[in-house]
Order: structure tokens, then sequence, then C-alpha cells
């Protein structure tokens, strides 16, 4: 019997070469894939830079007489600011293609990358390179719940992105204002969570008040069910389980009503507690071991006498 092998695909070509590269050879990459740095970020970069130099180098791609740029664009601005004549660099000989993904994975493994730049990595690789959520989750090193969460919350309205890159608005915040139906309402919601700081679960708290204070109030506007959310926020009773106003905790997250019933046997319990009369412990070692403990309990005197009135039975001196 013959085994046929078949032949290994090809390993792709890298040119390992460095070398130092004018500047003005540098052509920026053709999709940048990371947010610009703030301005004092930048400043932070282009001080190391003039102190210690560039410790990485930039990766480039020849084309012709000059250099697209696939990692490293920070880095390039810096040294234009610095007004450096050279960078090093290391050449690949990746296809257009092939820059792009590696320019995507290498700015998104990062750990500083925000929600919102991990989002734009994730939609390119999925439209540019029909990726999965399974094959995008590992080339960007996330959870494939992350990735489709990032890619569902994709399809906010444009200046919630804005807030996504800036932290304001939490990724499971702005998951749960998919719930609402509208645009404008998604709109609305969203900036009033990204102003408050509002958590994953406290916005799917106020989401819950709002479709409910809506339901109640037909001719409620938008606006008005926010408010009316805002104050009363619908929670799950750890007890009862059902969706309502929270009004007391007491150890676990409870409506009002089920708040009521424990203070109701709280108080009961505290009563019983007052009628009976107290029982006396007497703790002693046992005699075999020293982790065991014995408990003698000695029932109370009939009739005792109060201590004021108690009759003085030792002898005269």
């Amino acid at each position: 019997m013959t085994v046929t092998m078949a032949a290994p695909e090809p390993a792709k070509q890298v040119i390992s070469e460095y070398k130092d590269i004018p500047v003005y050879l540098i052509a920026d990459p053709t999709t940048i894939t990371r947010v610009e740095l703030g301005r004092d970020a930048m400043d932070e970069l282009a001080q190391s830079i003039r102190e210690r130099g560039i410790l990485v180098p930039l990766i480039v791609r020849q084309e012709g007489d000059h250099y697209r740029l696939v990692d490293g664009h920070r880095r390039l601005i810096a040294a234009k600011v610095l007004q450096l004549e050279t960078v090093p660099c290391r050449i690949i000989a990746d296809t257009e293609a092939e820059a792009l993904l590696d320019s995507i994975i290498a700015n998104n493994v990062r750990e500083d990358n925000t929600p919102y730049e991990i989002m734009q990595a994730a939609l390119m690789l999925s439209q540019k390179f029909t990726l999965g959520v399974s094959a995008i989750a590992a080339k960007l090193g996330k959870s494939e719940g992350y990735i489709r969460d990032l890619l569902s919350v994709a399809g906010l309205p444009g200046p919630l992105h804005e807030k996504l890159h800036s932290g304001e608005l939490s990724v499971p915040a702005a998951k749960e204002l998919l719930r609402l139906e509208t645009p404008m309402d998604q709109l609305m919601v969203g900036r009033d969570f990204a102003e408050r700081r509002t958590s994953g679960v406290a916005a799917s708290h106020i989401i819950d008040a709002f479709f409910a204070a809506r339901e109640r109030q037909k001719n409620l506007t938008a606006p008005e069910a926010l408010e009316v959310a805002k104050a009363e926020p619908l929670f799950t009773c750890g007890l009862c389980g059902y969706n309502k106003p929270l009004k007391g905790q007491q150890g676990l997250v409870v409506c009002a009503d089920c708040y009521r019933d424990l203070m109701f046997l709280w108080e009961a319990e505290r009563r019983r507690r007052q009628e009976q009369p107290p029982v006396e412990h007497k703790w002693s070692v046992a005699a075999q071991t020293d982790t065991q403990w014995n408990v003698q309990t000695s029932p109370p005197a009939q009739n005792p006498q109060p201590k004021e009135h108690a009759t003085n039975t030792q002898p005269p001196p």
C-alpha cells in the first residue's frame, strides 16, 4: 500500500534584513489600525526616543523605491517630530494583504488598546479577511465572547464609539443599549450612561425600568421614561426572583415586598428571644484532644431571685 503525502505549504518568506532607512522614504500604512495618541502621550514617546532611541525597529515592506510601514506608526510620527534622518527598520516580504493582517495583529495584541481599537481591528479582520469570531479571537488574543460583544456594539450610533474609545462607556453597558429599538433612544441613553459611568449591571436594570415605565404610561416620552428609570431602577430580587424596584438591602438585593417580610421575621425572632430565658454555656476543653470542644448546658435555676434581693448565705465573719 502506497501512502501519498501532501507536499507541505511553503513557509512565508521573510527577509531578515535590518537597516536604517531614511524617514522620507517610509510611507504611512495603507490602513491605520490604531487611534492616534494624545498630545501628552506623544510628547512622552518623543522624549523617550530622544533619550534612549528607538529600541524596537519599525516593520516595513518594500514597494519599488520606497517602503510601506507595517508596524510602528506612532514611532514614525515621533521620529518626524524629532526630525530624525533615519530610523531602524526590519524589512519583510509580505503581500499587501499579508502586511495589513500583520499590522492589525501587531497593533492590537498590546495591553493598552482601548475596546474601540480592538473593535475596529475585529471589524477589519471580519470584513476584509472574512474571518470568523473564533479566528479573530485567536489572532487578537481575546476571548470569543469579548470579540462577539465588540462586533455587536459596532452597530451603535457613531458618537457612542467615541465614548467607547474614551472609556466613558463600558462594553457591557454598550451591549445593553442594543435592547433599545431606535438609534435615537440608543444615543440618548448611551450618552447618559457615559456621563454617569454606568456599569453593565446597572445599565441592565435601568433599561428594564425604562421599558416598565413606558409600559405603565404609554404617553411617556423617551427622556421622561429614562428619568423615571434612573429614579427607580428595577433589580432582580435575590429572594422572589422578580424584577422590582430596589427598596432595601439586607445582605441581598431584595425588593420592597421581600424586605418587608424579612423585617417582619427579624422582629418576630427578636421578640421570641427576648421572651426566652438566657441559656448558660460552660465551655471546657476535652481531655483527649485540644481541638474538640464539649458543651455543658445547665438549665436555669427555678424561680431565680433578683440579684438585688438575693439572700446573703455567707456566715458572718
